[in-house]
């Protein structure tokens, strides 16, 4: 599997991961009634925020990542596959966006820690 991460000039990018993150913030109310949306405003954000929003909008917008965890439910060797997967994808936005790079290995040693397998692509 090839992965491939559009490379978006860094303002564009910063909008559209904060627009995307003000829209599922405001879809919340259709899972939880209490909900009150709170939009963010690019100008107000700190950088590990705009950073982590930026991340995730590129690994589940801009990435094939989600059809790719779906192909492997109920597969044998799925955990492994998922591992790999999850080290693939964040090394690809880490190689694209090397600003985002201590947030593709943050989010990657939450993500694995449990499974006792954070090592970063390329690491012996």
């Amino acid at each position: 599997m090839r992965i491939a991460i559009p490379t978006l000039d860094w303002d564009v990018l910063a909008r559209s991961a904060v627009n995307h993150r003000n829209r599922r913030d405001a879809e919340r109310i259709w899972d939880r009634f209490d909900h009150t949306p709170d939009p963010a405003r690019l100008d107000e954000l700190d950088g590990p925020t705009l950073h982590r929003w930026a991340v995730n909008y590129l690994r589940h917008n801009l990435t094939t990542y989600d059809a790719e965890l779906d192909e492997l439910f109920g597969r044998i060797g799925r955990a492994e596959g998922t591992r790999l997967l999850q080290r693939r994808i964040y090394a690809a936005i880490a190689e694209a966006y090397p600003i985002l790079a201590e947030e593709c290995r943050r989010q990657l040693h939450a993500r694995q820690t449990q499974t006792g397998d954070d090592r970063w692509p390329g690491a012996p």
